[in-house]
């Protein structure tokens, strides 16, 4: 225990004590040389005191040889620092115990000690402080009690040499403490000093390496601008060597625009030492571009250390960049880059707000909407109705005058601000511009594609209000109309044109919940064989049972639903609900020949990608045959992409159904493109069938469309029929099919039901075993006409020609040695017409059908004899059409029986 209190002792004192030596070498060389100086002075005085004591000049030169030998030695830098030191220390006690000496031991001398042992603390350093209170000691100590007459002149020392040790002893422990104590708080001075230093000069070098090596610059810049100090960084960013830019101005790589903005900040920054904000402007690079940079400013001329304004300058060059990029962004479209519809009304607003109350100009508003964009953005893909919105954007552009501005108003609509008009002519001027550019074919995706579009066109002078919206709301309005009135053409705002606008709006709407309730219905009108006047199929005619407009006719809200994409829904419920009732039909009644039912593609359907998979759907529900189902497209739908439309319908085609071209001859198709496309039969456009025997050019267009439908080996369904005489035009110009008000209009299910026995008759059938071809005999005048028929029907499948009648008498012959399961007659052949010979081959074979053949008049045909006849067909339609029908009048129905 014992010893573990000393130990603690021992730290604590000498956790007390001074550690020495740590003085600087600087410091102890300035002492140590005043300590010389002290002792050469202590020499000297001593000499001068000893002689004036009466010393003689022997012994007082001996005495004061020790203190200048010590100061000589002290004075040699060969020894070192410690013995330097040591040396001194002798010297200057040496001189006390000198003066006590030749002072007779008087008090007073006894002093200098004490001022001695201060002088040496000094050094800070044990060796020559111990010299010095070693020898104290022993001067008093020892010499004293040994010899007091030697060191004491007093009676009190002299009898009691240990009573005034032990005083001096304590004075001088009393002085060695309160030394030790000043000299530890020095060297804890001396060491929190250079640890402050230390930490001072890391922290000035770290801050001299993020100033060297910062991205930021640092700029100081006296009361008048001029650059007093740059960092390095200035070369990164600026492109400036720091020597370049001392003490020049700091204006001078400041963008002139940008000028005044620092320049106030500057002044109002050199007036307060208050925190401002930053300012940004652009700064000169050395390559002459601009950098946008971040500057804060911290005044600090009243420092001394610093005594300037201290500018930290950040690059924000990307930052502004991709802040303008994302302004960019929010006022303009990213696919086209015009401007968007914020931008737009932003820019509206000012026109009129700049137009105010003045008279004279006029600015105006052209709403461009592009006709059937959702076909070529459906059936071509995104990708390139994006390419075609671009290069439509860009002739747009130069269609314009040079204040015009242009903006893409959503998805396929674009919307065109014109000022400074002198008048609305001039407004209709530039929309005829932009037609004409857009007349020209776009190249997309490596197709060449026609595009149009409807513009409607307000005026500040034409429209309803003075407001933004009411501008761009009428010139949509007008934009409708032009849609309404056949696309591809300029319209102008006039007052009811809103109405208008709010009555398709409504219609919209109630067109979508009357999908959703069901209110739509299906007609059907009847498509006969003009040959024989029977019921061949329907074609399937969508109605909307309004519950308070009541029958809302397709001509009303078609092009709303086309428009919307509504008519996707509709086109869907047709072909389902006309596919399951015409298989019904069939199924019901086996004993006539299968309807077959055709139906209309929309634009829209054309480019839906799923289009096949509902016709499969469709057919599959229903179990209708494929070949039963007849697809009709109109001439411009097909022609507005010409590859894209032959893709859709070769897929059509390798389901089984037939396909049609509808109100043929209206459009601008060629014969180059149509034998693309597969397709089984053209259907002659009602308005030039009204115009038979009235108008000779339809009698033309009509005779020229059946023409070309029998070149090209397809059929003709003529549509519009409502009189007799055009009935029997039709047919003596060779079309085999035809529909019309004249047979039935389009009526609902139940009520075209009631017409079944007039219209669609039961059909004879050739009893026959399955797979046994059908037995003909062909009587016909002509050989070529024969030989025709014959490859036809061996090509065909399902016949055999047994022989062969020039004549009536060679057919009748024939007919009562073979007994033909059909026999084919033509009318006019010599020695006994067609007609003539019919009751005989009825009499000799009763089992035969007779075929009729003609290519005459059919008022021919109306002897009773006919009657005998099982049908009537015309040569003009060629002889493929003939075994089609042939199968089709015979061959099925033998099979359903």
């Amino acid at each position: 225990m014992l010893g573990r209190i000393a130990e603690r002792t021992k730290s604590a004192v000498i956790g007390f004590l001074p550690r020495g030596g740590s003085l600087p070498h600087e410091e102890w060389e300035k002492r140590h040389r005043v300590i010389v100086i002290v002792l050469w002075v202590h020499a000297l005085a001593l000499t001068i005191f000893g002689l004036a004591r009466g010393y003689t000049l022997a012994h007082t030169v001996a005495d004061t040889s020790i203190v200048a030998t010590a100061a000589a030695f002290a004075s040699w830098t060969r020894l070192g620092r410690k013995w330097q030191s040591v040396v001194a220390a002798f010297g200057l006690v040496a001189a006390s115990g000198i003066l006590v000496h030749l002072s007779g031991g008087v008090v007073e001398a006894h002093f200098h000690y004490f001022v001695i042992v201060v002088v040496l603390s000094l050094y800070e350093d044990w060796v020559p402080f111990l010299v010095a209170i070693s020898f104290v000691v022993l001067e008093h100590g020892l010499f004293g009690a040994i010899d007091p007459h030697a060191v004491y002149n007093h009676a009190s020392a002299i009898n009691n040499p240990w009573k005034w040790a032990l005083i001096h002893g304590g004075f001088v422990l009393a002085e060695s403490v309160a030394c030790l104590v000043a000299w530890r708080k020095n060297e804890d001075a001396r060491v929190d000093l250079q640890r402050s230093l230390l930490s001072l000069s890391e922290s000035e070098e770290r801050f001299r390496g993020l100033v060297q090596n910062a991205s930021d610059i640092a700029i100081v810049c006296d009361r008048d601008a001029c650059i007093t100090y740059v960092s390095p960084s200035i070369k990164k960013v600026l492109g400036y060597a720091p020597e370049e830019v001392l003490g020049r101005e700091r204006w001078t790589f400041i963008h002139p625009e940008d000028v005044e903005l620092a320049l106030a900040a500057w002044e109002s920054r050199i007036t307060t030492t208050e925190d401002t904000a930053p300012i940004e402007y652009r700064a000169k690079h050395a390559d002459g571009t601009w950098r946008w940079v971040e500057v804060e400013m911290g005044n600090l001329l009243d420092e001394p250390a610093v005594a300037g304004v201290v500018l930290n300058i950040r690059d924000i060059t990307e930052r502004k960049t991709a802040e303008e990029a994302l302004l960019h962004q929010a006022f303009h479209d990213t696919l086209t880059g015009l401007p968007n519809r914020a931008l737009l009304l932003d820019r509206l607003g000012q026109s009129l707000a700049r137009r105010g109350p003045r008279r004279g100009s006029m600015t105006a508003v052209l709403f461009l909407d592009l006709d059937r964009f959702k076909w070529i953005n459906d059936s071509l893909g995104h990708a390139a109705g994006d390419e075609l919105l671009q290069q439509v954007s860009e002739r747009l552009r130069t269609a314009l005058r040079a204040g015009d501005s242009v903006a893409r108003f959503g998805g396929d609509e674009f919307v065109v601000l014109c000022e400074e008009l002198d008048g609305e002519w001039e407004a209709e001027a530039i929309a005829e511009r932009i037609h004409d550019a857009l007349t020209e074919h776009f190249c997309v995706d490596g197709r060449d594609l026609t595009v149009t579009a409807s513009i409607g066109i307000v005026t500040s002078a034409t429209a309803s209000g003075a407001t933004a919206d009411s501008l761009l709301r009428d010139a949509d309005a007008a934009m409708y109309r032009a849609k309404e009135r056949g696309r591809d053409r300029v319209e102008s705002y006039q007052r009811g044109m809103q109405t208008l606008a709010l009555e398709r709006l409504q219609m919209e709407g109630d067109l979508r919940r009357g999908i959703e309730r069901d209110e739509l219905r299906v007609h059907y009108q009847p498509v006969v064989r003009l040959s024989g006047t029977a019921m061949i199929g329907v074609e399937a005619l969508v109605r909307w049972q309004h519950p308070e407009r009541g029958l809302v006719a397709p001509g009303d809200f078609i092009p709303v639903a086309e428009e919307t994409g509504l008519i996707r829904a509709v086109g869907a419920y047709v072909l389902d609900e006309a596919c399951k009732q015409v298989a019904a039909w069939n199924r019901a009644n086996p004993d006539r020949t299968p309807l077959n039912v055709s139906v209309n593609l929309s634009a829209r359907q054309m480019s839906a990608a799923d289009l096949t998979r509902l016709v499969l759907r469709a057919l599959n529900d229903s179990g209708l045959e494929p070949g039963l189902l007849c697809l009709e497209i109109t001439e411009s739908v097909l022609m507005e992409d010409v590859g894209a439309s032959r893709t859709v319908l070769q897929s059509l085609k390798e389901l089984g159904v037939r396909l049609g071209i509808d109100d043929f001859g209206t459009g601008y198709s060629s014969l180059l493109y149509l034998r693309r496309f597969p397709v089984d039969f053209l259907k002659v456009d009602r308005s030039f069938v009204m115009g038979l025997g009235h108008n000779s050019e339809d009698g033309a267009i009509v005779a020229g469309v059946l023409g070309l439908a029998h070149a090209l080996g397809v059929g003709a369904i003529a549509e519009g029929v409502e009189e007799p005489a055009q009935a029997d035009k039709l047919a003596a110009l060779g079309c085999e099919q035809a529909q019309g008000f004249l047979w039935s209009k389009p009526l609902p299910a139940d009520e075209l039901e009631q017409s079944f026995e007039r219209l669609w008759p039961r059909t004879s059938t050739i009893a026959r075993e399955p797979g046994q071809p059908l037995r003909v005999v062909l009587a016909d005048d002509r050989p070529e006409m024969r030989t025709t028929v014959r490859i036809a029907m061996d090509l065909a499948g399902g016949f055999e020609v047994v022989g062969e009648a020039e004549t009536g008498k060679e057919a009748i012959a024939l007919a009562r040695e073979l007994q033909p399961d059909l026999l084919l007659l033509d009318v006019l052949m010599p020695g006994m017409t067609g007609i003539e010979a019919l009751p005989h081959i009825a009499s000799v074979a009763p089992d035969t059908k007779v075929a009729i053949l003609t290519a005459i008049d059919t008022a021919v045909l109306e002897a009773d004899e006919c009657s005998k006849a099982a049908a009537t067909f015309d040569k003009a339609m060629g002889p493929s059409r003939l075994v089609e029908q042939l199968l089709e009048q015979f061959s099925e129905a033998a099979a359903n029986s």
